[in-house]
């Protein structure tokens, strides 16, 4: 999901292309960018686009919930991962994603995440989240699940809706999982951080509980 960050997207990008893990769809929806800047980088990568057989999705704001959503019913996949404009996967974030679902016969795969500020590439990360999975219990008070950046069935996922599409409101992967895993769903973590959470002042993890 992207709007109005083409300078991180653009990382974002480039670190699927880094996945040593080769059999995937991109599906990007941006969600009403109205910049130039941000238009003109979409322009720049149709084609890259085109050559994978990716597809770009363009639609009025309706906020995160939705976008993800837009993207889920344009998949053609057996599994969803859903992804960030400004988090950057590691190289084996979807091999080990893969691995662990095939292993496990787990709906929802989950996983830790290294932490970091500002808008460069990270080299270093300044903080480890570790979420502790399918802690029904835990999961009402705070989202111990794990982030949004999680593979998940796309059986499962139209089973249960989809994410909330309340406009302006966080906190829909936390609704999600924990709707997943009281309706019986088998939620399990990965632990190892597959990806890089950028952390921004205005972003969820220093606005509210994530």
């Amino acid at each position: 999901v992207h709007h109005e960050r083409p300078e991180l997207l653009e990382q974002a990008i480039a670190s699927l292309q880094r996945q040593d893990y080769p059999n995937f769809e991109v599906i990007l929806v941006d969600d009403g960018s109205l910049s130039a800047e941000a238009q003109t980088y979409l322009h720049h990568l149709e084609d890259v686009f085109q050559q994978n057989n990716w597809t770009i999705i363009r639609q009025e704001n309706a906020f995160l919930g939705a976008a993800r959503n837009r993207a889920a019913q344009n998949a053609r996949g057996e599994w969803l991962l859903f992804m960030d404009d400004d988090n950057i996967a590691k190289k084996n974030e979807i091999s080990t994603f893969v691995h662990a679902a095939l292993h496990s016969g787990a709906d929802i795969l989950t996983c830790f995440s290294d932490v970091f500020t500002g808008k460069e590439t990270p080299t270093v990360s300044s903080a480890y989240w570790a979420p502790l999975g399918g802690d029904l219990g835990g999961g009402i008070f705070r989202n111990v699940y794990g982030d949004a950046n999680a593979l998940i069935r796309k059986s499962v996922f139209v089973a249960l809706g989809g994410f909330t599409e309340d406009y302006g409101m966080g906190h829909e992967d936390w609704e999600f999982f924990h709707r997943a895993v009281q309706e019986g769903y088998y939620l399990e973590l990965v632990p190892e951080a597959l990806f890089w959470y950028r952390v921004q002042k205005d972003g969820m993890l220093r606005s509210g509980s994530v």
